[in-house]
């Protein structure tokens, strides 16, 4: 039959259902046909309303559950992510340090390198003025050259003490071309300087080198008003010594605030000891040629004749 009619219909398991609720209000409605008999016979099958409400119940337990396992899922992605994340962070943070240290490391042994480079210039070229020089003022204008050109230094001046004044004078003043210090250096040439004033009396006054990071804050420094106008801060001395004796001294000036280089330093004392051996040898040669010059003086004076022997 193609219509469902109360009048063939055959058997109904819930008759009262099927007469108080129509077919097609069920959530589930299934039609079977089959022929036997000649004839066409049809089941029907139907969700009833205490199935729906039962399957209601459930899908909303199952909805609240499946929400609730995919919140918990969610969760413990997003916790997931954030430790890798933390971790990632922190093993970022840890190679940031160690490649820190590492040129941190790097940059102090190429300083040292290149300190050690220019130490060892500034030995030979010290070397190869006293050993070429010929005459003591060439070998101090010569050697505050070299020192200055090896080190980086901006100016360079050699102080000798006056005998008779008992005073240090400025003999020999350097400084980088280009450099505007004009007035510093009349200022240092017309100046003298008695023991433990200013940077050269107080390498005088200790009989070692001596190191000022900035002599614009230094209180023991008369030349500071010269050094502001030509930009000066760092600065060294170390004297010129034969055995106890102080026959001068040599100052550098940088225009950078520096910090003291104990290094260096000791390389001066002894490049120190080394020129003081130069002059005391530059003084007996001219010591010995004025007696020389005496001696074949008062001969050529003399009426007699005179036979030396060697």
């Amino acid at each position: 039959a193609d219509t469902w009619k109360a009048d063939n219909l055959i058997y109904d398991n819930d008759s009262e259902l099927t007469a108080q609720r129509p077919l097609e209000a069920a959530w589930f409605d299934s039609v079977v046909r089959t022929k036997f008999g000649g004839r066409t016979w049809e089941l029907r099958f139907w969700t009833k309303p205490s199935f729906e409400a039962a399957t209601r119940r459930g899908a909303s337990l199952w909805v609240g559950g499946a929400g609730t396992l995919i919140s918990l899922l969610l969760f413990g992605v997003a916790w997931s992510l954030s430790h890798t994340r933390e971790r990632a962070l922190a093993m970022a943070a840890d190679m940031t340090r160690t490649l820190r240290a590492t040129n941190d490391r790097l940059q102090t042994e190429i300083r040292e390198r290149e300190q050690v480079q220019r130490r060892t210039a500034t030995q030979h070229a010290v070397t190869r003025v006293l050993a070429e020089a010929t005459t003591l003022p060439e070998a101090t204008s010569k050697i505050v050259q070299a020192i200055c050109e090896s080190l980086g230094w901006d100016i360079g001046a050699f102080w000798q003490v006056n005998a008779s004044t008992n005073q240090l004078h400025c003999v020999e003043f350097w400084r980088r071309p280009g450099l505007e210090a004009a007035e510093f250096e009349s200022d240092s040439r017309n100046r003298t300087f008695a023991k433990g004033v200013g940077l050269p009396g107080r390498v005088w006054s200790e009989a070692k080198p001596a190191w000022i990071p900035d002599v614009l804050q230094d209180n023991n420094f008369p030349r500071a008003p010269f050094a502001a106008k030509t930009g000066l801060h760092g600065a060294f001395g170390f004297p010129i010594l034969l055995g106890t004796e102080l026959l001068g001294v040599i100052e550098f000036f940088s225009r950078e605030i520096s910090e003291p280089d104990e290094g260096l330093l000791g390389m001066m004392t002894a490049a120190g000891s080394q020129i003081g051996q130069f002059i005391e040898r530059k003084r007996s040669e001219e010591a010995l040629k004025h007696s020389e010059a005496i001696y074949h003086s008062l001969v050529e004076s003399l009426p007699l004749a005179i036979v030396r022997k060697d």
